[in-house]
């Protein structure tokens, strides 16, 4: 754990930013080559990424209060920029955008996710999904259907 803090810990802004271009690029295609094999009528959605490193088990004995606090600065400022980049790319190609990030981590995504996640802390928990389900549930698809 103590070498994933370290990596992230790391990172440059310059370095996130070139990476999430990088994927941009690989997502325009996944969702062109989608909206291309769908026909209408459809419904296509791209779902944010949730923070499963705040609150992680075992961080604190990890890390220092202040790498935890730079993790979550961190991890924050990739999601914000990760995300984003999905649900414009999701929304050139036709795409509705289903927000977990700030579901699951809080309206300014610096909430641990916690009772959200399995005894993994990374895949959902039954309330996790319970959540995902009202925001499907949720969705205009009047807007994104055709």
């Amino acid at each position: 754990m103590e070498g994933q803090i370290a990596a992230i810990l790391a990172y440059t802004d310059a370095c996130i930013h070139e990476t999430i271009e990088n994927y941009q690029s690989e997502y325009q295609s996944i969702f062109s080559e989608i909206s291309s094999l769908a026909p209408p009528p459809r419904v296509l959605l791209a779902l944010t990424v949730y923070n499963n490193a705040l609150g992680y088990p075992g961080i604190e004995e990890a890390a220092s209060t202040a790498e935890v606090e730079q993790l979550a600065a961190s991890t924050k400022r990739i999601l914000d920029e990760w995300n984003a980049m999905l649900c414009d790319t999701g929304d050139v190609n036709g795409f509705g955008c289903v927000d977990l990030y700030r579901a699951f981590n809080g309206p300014d995504g610096t909430s641990a996710a916690g009772v959200n996640l399995g005894a993994d802390y990374t895949h959902p928990s039954q309330i996790g999904n319970d959540v995902i389900a009202s925001l499907l549930g949720g969705v205009d698809i009047s807007a994104i259907a055709g």
